[in-house]
């Protein structure tokens, strides 16, 4: 049987060096250390002194404040990441990028209004940080809102700067374009009667013409209200209210007229506000809850420098862009793609998360050009309605697989962590994933859901998923990639430090160590399969000893053609047993 060639090592290609590709569609697909180099790709502060685009090692978070300037997304994904693993572990390398030149702020409402008739307190919780205040009977809303306002803007590391106008507290994103509209905020009232909290209004205006609904889109809900012919604003205005007070959403609300008022509900994270009529005519509707950011080309990131400047470097072997949009995601597939065939051989994973709906994030997946599904190097983690944002939970799931000693590890059950300094709060009780959401994530939509360990009061990672819709079920694990890109690594180290600046024998026997044989190139390889047997890293060596193989190339006479098969070791999900009485 003939060799099978490199696809990726064309004959003017005449670099010395092992270049190794790998077939993850095909039949059977020292040892060294893991790479752990982390990338955090993210935007960056003009603050910050690292010019951007220019990919750096960061020591610590002292670093990445002064780089990419305190708040900024980047240093907050740098917090993050070290937070789960602890410092000296990775190689922490970030990419600064600069907002979209004509993007758009995001803005996120806290309105106070009334006067208190009663004491109590607040907490309010931006992206898991929390900001609390006493309320005093007799307390303004200016009052309330300017006190707030004090406590929040001592959360020196939140990604929103704040500023309060006549009991407004408006939280504008430090960044322009999409990412500025991933913000969670939960707003925890205790007693302080008279004083209401509310993250905006929605106004209807102009009676229907003709049957419908009304929805209304809150975090990770959608809340539909039937709308009947000849319905007037007021009374469309009035259903939607009593319809969100109906079951437990992430917003209450009150109405006045045609004006729903929507109220923070306890424990519930709110941002990405929508509202909309369907199908009936007539009606409008016009939410005020601040400036939500469409998906669109000028609120994207431009990565051409970076990703040019990222290729002259070696491979990292986690990534985390904090950008979840199928274009920017394309873009970043692309690159990966190319930088990892047999000729540059960089083995990168990229993790990303989404923290929308179960079909919303699901979508992303076979949304991208070119498609996430055909790879096993990429991640997409879910957690709806978490308290953080969707790059701090990606930033900690790509710093735990980089920090891993062992490639083919399992990461089942495995804990999202934190320390002191970075929150890292449970999604709540109300919105946690069913075992059949959960399932439905991993099977149907090719992600890896985050669900509570209620006993241990944990987030953990479900099942380690890539985005990978093969039939082959082994590339649906992290393990399983970081595996074969350990193999690949570990086996062209072994044949480069035993046969570089070698001469090729094609006849006869070597008789000292300025030759070797395409033979002696065979065994080398198998006896490195051996040495990883040993150690739990190649899945029976003699059972594929037949399947390692070498022939002289048939055109460039310094180079030979070898196959390698990449034997994984897989990690174990299930065990399916049967009881009955004996």
């Amino acid at each position: 049987m003939a060799v099978p060639l490199n696809p990726d090592l064309p004959s003017s290609w005449e670099i010395p060096g092992v270049f190794f590709s790998i077939n993850l569609f095909g039949q059977g697909a020292g040892v060294g250390a893991l790479d752990k180099r982390l990338l955090l790709l993210g935007h960056r502060l003009s603050t910050g002194t690292m010019p951007p685009d220019q990919p750096v090692l960061v020591n610590g978070q002292a670093d990445a404040n002064q780089f990419f300037g305190r708040g900024s997304d980047l240093a907050r994904m740098v917090a993050a990441a070290l937070s789960q693993v602890g410092g000296g572990v990775l190689d922490v390398w970030c990419c600064g990028i600069n907002d979209p030149a004509a993007g758009t702020l995001a803005t996120h409402l806290i309105t106070v209004a009334g006067t208190a008739t009663a004491s109590g307190s607040v907490d309010a919780y931006i992206c898991g940080y929390r900001a609390s205040i006493s309320i005093a009977s007799g307390d303004t809303a200016t009052t309330v809102a300017a006190n707030l306002l004090t406590e929040i803007n001592k959360l020196l590391d939140l990604p929103v700067t704040a500023a309060a106008v006549a009991g407004v507290i408006t939280l504008t994103a430090r960044h322009r374009g999409l990412v500025g509209n991933d913000l969670p905020v939960r707003v925890d009232q205790v007693g302080g009667a008279g004083i209401t909290f509310s993250p905006g209004t929605l106004t209807y205006a102009v009676a229907a013409a003709g049957a419908g609904s009304a929805t209304v889109s809150v975090s990770t809900t959608v809340i539909s209200t039937p709308i009947t012919d000849l319905d007037a604003a007021a009374t469309i205005a009035a259903n939607v209210a009593a319809q969100i007070n109906a079951g437990g959403y992430p917003v209450t609300a009150s109405v006045a007229g045609a004006v729903v008022t929507l109220l923070y509900a306890r424990d519930r994270y709110v941002h990405r506000i929508a509202a909309a009529i369907v199908t009936s005519g007539g009606t409008t509707v016009t939410p005020a809850v601040g400036v939500v950011v469409a998906d669109a080309g000028a609120q994207r990131p431009t990565l051409t420098t970076a990703l040019t400047n990222l290729a002259g470097l070696n491979g990292f072997s986690g990534w985390s862009p904090e950008f979840i949009d199928v274009t920017t995601l394309g873009t970043i597939s692309t690159h990966i793609e190319q930088q990892g065939d047999g000729r540059r051989q960089k083995g990168q994973m990229v993790h990303v998360a989404a923290t929308t709906a179960l079909a919303v994030a699901g979508a992303i997946p076979p949304g991208t050009t070119p498609l996430l599904t055909a790879s096993p190097r990429y991640s997409l983690a879910w957690c709806p309605e978490s308290p953080q944002q969707a790059y701090e939970l990606a930033a900690r799931t790509a710093a735990m697989v980089c920090a891993e000693d062992y490639a083919p590890r399992n990461y089942d059950g495995k804990p999202l962590k934190t320390d002191a300094t970075v929150p890292l709060l449970l999604p709540p009780r109300a919105i946690r994933p069913s075992q059949d959401d959960q399932n439905a994530a991993i099977h149907t939509y090719f992600m890896t859901p985050l669900a509570v360990d209620e006993i241990a009061g944990t987030l953990d990672v479900v099942s380690g998923k890539t985005t990978s819709s093969s039939q082959d079920g082994t590339l649906h694990d992290w393990g399983t990639i970081r595996h074969i890109d350990f193999l690949r690594q570990s086996f062209s180290a072994r044949l480069s430090s035993v046969f570089a600046g070698t001469n090729l024998r094609r006849n006869g026997t070597p008789h000292t160590a300025n030759t070797v044989t395409v033979i002696s190139i065979r065994d080398q390889a198998f006896l490195h399969a051996t040495v990883l047997d040993a150690v739990d890293l190649y899945d029976g060596a003699e059972a594929f000893k037949d399947g390692f193989r070498a022939e002289p190339d048939a055109i460039l006479p310094g180079r030979v053609n070898c196959f390698v098969p990449l034997a994984v070791i897989r990690s174990l999900h299930q065990i399916g047993a049967v009881g009955a009485p004996v």
